[in-house]
Formats: C-alpha cells, sequence, structure tokens
C-alpha cells in the first residue's frame, strides 16, 4: 500500500467529530472468508454430484416415497440455511471497518442484524503498540497483529487479521506522535527556544565574566 498515493482526507463516516480527518481505514484480511468460501465450493460441488451423479430409480430403491421426499427436504433446508449464513458473514465482513483517523482509532465491529459494537481509542491514551506477524502464511500473504496497550488500563486492544500489518502499525505511531505534537500548549515552541537561548547567552556571559579564573587540573574551584 502506498502511502504517498492515498488520500483520505476527504472521505467522512459516521460519528466523526469535528476538524477529525480519516488518515485510512481497512477492512480484515481476506482470509477470514476462506473457510467459508471453502464450504461453499463443497456444498455446491456436492449439490452438483447429488442432482448429475445419481438417478431417480436409484433415489427410489433407497428410499420410500415419504422418505425420499422427507430427505429431500432436509436437503434443501440445510442447503439454504449454509448459504444464507454465507451470504450473512460475507455481507459482515464488508460492515467490519478499522478506521485510524487524526484523533482516534475507532474498530467497528458490525453485523447486518444483531450486532453494532464501535471501540474508539483517542491517541492521547495509546501507550504503546506492537505488531506480530507469526508463520509462514501471515508472511507470505501479510497479514497480522497489532496489539494496542492503553495508558489507563492493564488490557490491550488486539486487531485481528490485519491486511498490511506494517504500513498500519506506521500509520498509529504517525498519527500518535502528530497527535501529541499538535496537543502542545500554544507558544511552548516559542517558549522553548527562548529558554534554550536564554540559557545559552547565560552560559556564555558566565565564561566570560569568569574567563580570568585559573583552573586546576586538581581541583577546578576558582582560586
Amino acid at each position: 500500500m502506498n502511502e504517498v498515493n492515498i488520500d483520505n482526507t476527504n472521505k467522512n463516516f459516521n460519528g466523526q467529530l469535528a476538524q477529525e480527518n480519516l488518515l485510512c481505514f481497512c477492512r480484515k484480511h481476506w482470509i477470514v472468508l476462506v473457510p467459508y468460501l471453502c464450504g461453499a465450493t463443497v456444498v455446491v460441488a456436492s449439490l452438483g454430484l447429488f442432482a448429475f451423479g445419481v438417478s431417480q430409480e436409484t433415489l427410489s430403491s433407497l428410499f420410500s416415497r415419504a422418505s425420499y421426499h422427507a430427505v429431500m427436504f432436509g436437503v434443501v433446508l440445510a442447503v439454504t440455511y449454509y448459504l444464507h449464513r454465507f451470504f450473512i458473514r460475507f455481507f459482515n465482513y464488508y460492515l467490519q471497518i478499522f478506521i485510524i483517523t487524526n484523533y482516534r482509532v475507532i474498530d467497528l465491529d458490525k453485523s447486518i442484524f444483531l450486532r453494532d459494537s464501535r471501540d474508539a481509542l483517542d491517541l492521547s491514551k495509546i501507550q504503546d503498540c506492537v505488531m506480530h506477524q507469526r508463520g509462514i502464511l501471515q508472511s507470505l500473504l501479510n497479514y497480522g497483529e497489532i496489539h494496542i496497550m492503553l495508558s489507563a488500563s492493564v488490557t490491550e486492544k488486539v486487531l485481528t487479521y490485519m491486511p498490511n500489518p506494517d504500513y498500519h502499525f506506521k500509520k498509529i505511531n504517525k498519527a500518535k506522535r502528530a497527535y501529541a505534537f499538535r496537543d502542545r500548549p500554544e507558544g511552548f515552541e516559542t517558549a522553548l527556544s527562548e529558554r534554550v537561548h536564554g540559557s545559552a547567552h547565560a552560559e556564555v556571559a558566565t565564561i566570560e565574566k569568569n574567563d580570568f579564573v585559573e583552573i586546576s587540573p586538581v581541583n577546578t574551584a576558582p582560586k
């Protein structure tokens, strides 16, 4: 992901604060859909094999008329339920979004029907951020975990199946540093500069005033 070519500041989301800019957003890695895709493939392949590989006479010889209709009804019901679960999970995948702004880190865990969870972490409350990529699969497919430690709690926020975790890890740290610099009181830099230059001038004046003092290699106090 190229950070230079991506500009999300013109994008908005529900619950956005005043002067809050969206820096980046993502969904979980597509690897979370692989079990459902494999299951759907098995179901479709089984239905095709059952429809074209088993004749009506074979089914009639194995089951009575009542049993045959009961079995077919059960198969249709099971397939309908599984496909419903598959498409619901697919839609939920697009509703679960991770957002980084210039003020907060937001984890939206939402489903179509029952679940609507929003976890917002203030950048000023973030103590540390750690990224983990474990195993060959995570390295090859470029996904991992990001652990966010909070200063006011011993618990941590774990973001699992994060795509391109190194990019989002750096993005969080960069936003945190920018937030800390922006949160300094007005005139902080000017006061700091004056203090540094004032100390330097005072030190130079002290040296000029005491340049006649003889320095002993043993005792550095003035004689």
